[in-house]
């Protein structure tokens, strides 16, 4: 009896360990995302306390006679490795927890590298004054030609012509062909991912709420992608909110990231250099849009 009774014991103490273990590596991941549950936290402290009352139950008391000294030690020694394992995973767990918080820092830092040019920040700030202060709206839908998909196809077709050119040039360089491209191939990629970040945060982190009744009556008259109707003023201000985006997007890594930056900034770049035909001119007319 004194053997089964051992047995049970040391299958609940196994048990309940392997539950906490999966409790605290849930709790672990949600801690990198610098996220927290309530009822994980309690689940864990509910757990913590079954594992010390399950060893509790396997040591041997002084009032138990009728148990011997030998399965004494021996459910001491069982107990000692089992803990002494619990904590080597435990400190395993740690440490790659902290590698992974010491990545994931890196990462934020890296991902503060896409910047925006400071004419482009003016564009931002203009925005912002001609909303906040002169209560004024940016007319939309925009005109065929300056909306979002167009202005992400436009630099997917500049993209196309500079790798043409790279390609007809006399002597070829391999290198620049190869770098080109790479660009082709991850540009569609991004642009598709810049239309989803665009639908997915406009309304709660893109519009002013001077602006949110103009979106639910636009919303409300046309059934076009959200892409068709705004234009290079609310692309730039998800640019400006990216790298908070890009750290919680599954996909984007360290190891991926130099080439999905260097798309990013050709989209930028290719803004700022043709402002004048897709923005707003604050300091007149609207020429185009």
């Amino acid at each position: 009896n004194n053997n089964n009774n051992g047995n049970k014991n040391d299958t609940k103490i196994n048990d309940n360990d392997n539950e906490l273990h999966e409790l605290l590596k849930e709790k672990n991941k949600l801690k990198l995302e610098d996220l927290d549950d309530a009822n994980l936290n309690k689940k864990i402290k509910i757990q913590q306390l079954k594992q010390a009352q399950a060893v509790q139950e396997s040591l041997p008391t002084t009032t138990n006679n009728s148990l011997p000294a030998k399965r004494g030690r021996k459910l001491r020694k069982k107990r000692d490795k089992h803990r002494n394992s619990r904590m080597d995973q435990e400190n395993n767990d740690k440490e790659e927890n902290k590698k992974a918080t010491m990545a994931r820092r890196k990462f934020k830092e890296k991902l503060k590298t896409i910047t925006i040019p400071t004419a482009l920040k003016e564009n931002l700030v203009y925005q912002y004054n001609l909303i906040h202060y002169d209560e004024k709206l940016i007319k939309l839908p925009k005109q065929k030609g300056y909306t979002i998909n167009d202005i992400l196809n436009d630099v997917m077709d500049e993209q196309k012509k500079k790798l043409e050119k790279k390609k007809q040039a006399q002597p070829q360089i391999a290198d620049d062909i190869k770098a080109a491209q790479t660009i082709n191939d991850v540009l569609p990629f991004l642009n598709n991912g810049i239309r989803g970040f665009f639908k997915n945060t406009l309304k709660l982190n893109l519009l002013y709420n001077f602006e949110k009744p103009q979106f639910d009556m636009i919303c409300a008259e046309k059934e076009d992608e959200l892409c068709d109707i705004y234009g290079a003023e609310h692309l730039i201000r998800l640019f400006y909110i990216l790298p908070n985006i890009l750290i919680h997007t599954q996909g984007i890594n360290q190891s991926n990231f130099g080439q999905i930056k260097q798309c990013i900034s050709i989209i930028i770049q290719f803004l700022s250099k043709n402002k004048s035909k897709y923005f707003l001119n604050f300091n007149g007319k609207d020429k185009s849009k």
